[in-house]
């Protein structure tokens, strides 16, 4: 049976139960700690035929106590190129643009791989979320998802697997 894994939040468990989605099931469940201001992230595994059920549903037709779900294909930022360490395990990501311009006009460093890393600081963050807003500048429920399919599918783990090791 071909599956799907989409992104979720909210009470999406009470769209899975309203609209019959059998295949459901959630894979992951982040719920932050009350000093984060932060979205609680799901991540869910549906069949083909659930998908497409819930993708032919119009915004005027879901419920408000239903959440919110996202899927996307991909991102538009190519392939993965630099190591990072997130929440202290290795993943494969992409330098955001912002480091990517201080490199280019860095006159401090030689301009080795090795200077520019101790330039433009470590490629360190506690946890994955903090990487996509502070380092690629992705935030919202659309841009995470599209980042994190990506990440996932670049680094050979599941999207539950992602969220699972990058945010604990």
């Amino acid at each position: 049976m071909e599956t799907v894994e989409i992104l979720a939040g909210g009470e999406f468990a009470n769209a899975v139960k309203s609209l019959g989605l059998t295949s459901a099931v959630c894979t992951y469940r982040y719920q932050p700690q009350s000093m984060y201001h932060r979205e609680a992230y799901q991540v869910w595994l549906l069949s083909k035929e659930d998908f497409d059920n819930i993708c032919a549903i119009d915004d005027d037709d879901w419920k408000d106590n239903w959440g919110w779900w996202r899927h996307a294909d991909g991102s538009n930022l190519g392939a993965v190129d630099c190591l990072y360490i997130i929440n202290g395990e290795e993943l494969m990501a992409w330098d955001g643009i912002q480091r990517k311009e201080w490199c280019k006009d860095c006159s401090d460093c030689p301009g080795t791989e090795e200077y520019k890393n101790e330039c433009f600081h470590s490629h360190r963050y506690p946890d994955i979320i903090n990487y996509l807003c502070n380092e690629i500048g992705a935030s919202t429920e659309r841009n995470v998802c599209a980042c994190t399919i990506d990440l996932a599918r670049q680094n050979n783990l599941t999207l539950a697997e992602l969220f699972k090791k990058y945010l604990g």
